[in-house]
């Protein structure tokens, strides 16, 4: 049998993780920017800085990184919003703005003054595509990374572990605190005699 010493975590590994999570964050935002972006017939950046900060994050990828991050905006999109909105939005000039949310989430809003494509990058690499018409439910396209995927799940198999069963007859279950209570009435219910 083989010992492991346990090695902690340091504050420049949590911090070296947390600058490539940011990175390759930044990297997906631009991309989602750049193709998203490339559906209207123009589009005017009210937020100069951010944008310039996301393109360097986007060109420090290998270029084939940059392909899979277009390629893979560009399939989300196509999944949820067929060609009617494409052509709709290729007549239409947009005026685009990018911001952090809590200094987490990269909140990407393309505004033609009838259609709003807002599109939200976590940090975990995950994002959604959100296109609301006016008078109509917005529709969402919805992307979770694996990473994301695995937590849901475990969280949900904890969850489903916490939660009590309940009795055969679907009874609250005698207390602890006074029993024989608790199981005078529970004879009752079941017509046994506990004398």
């Amino acid at each position: 049998m083989q010992n492991y010493i346990e090695v902690p975590i340091t504050p420049s590994e949590t911090e070296d993780s947390n600058a490539k999570a940011k990175e390759k964050q930044a990297a997906r935002a631009y991309a989602a920017y750049m193709i998203l972006g490339s559906l209207f017939r123009s589009c005017k950046c009210n937020t100069p800085l951010l944008e310039k900060s996301l393109y360097l994050y986007y060109i420090e990828q290998r270029q084939d990184a940059q392909i899979r991050l277009e390629t893979h905006v560009e399939h989300q999109f196509n999944t949820k919003f067929d060609e009617g909105y494409r052509s709709q939005l290729a007549q239409m000039k947009a005026d685009v703005s990018l911001r952090w949310e809590n200094e987490e989430n990269i909140h990407i809003t393309f505004d033609t003054g009838f259609e709003l494509l807002e599109v939200t990058v976590f940090r975990d690499g995950s994002y959604t595509i959100t296109l609301t018409e006016e008078g109509k439910e917005p529709i969402t396209s919805e992307w979770f990374s694996p990473e994301r995927r695995k937590k849901e799940a475990e969280d949900s198999e904890n969850k489903d572990q916490k939660e009590e069963p309940e009795d055969s007859i679907g009874l609250l279950r005698p207390s602890n605190t006074n029993t024989d209570v608790g199981m005078k009435i529970s004879y009752a219910i079941s017509g046994d005699s506990q004398d």
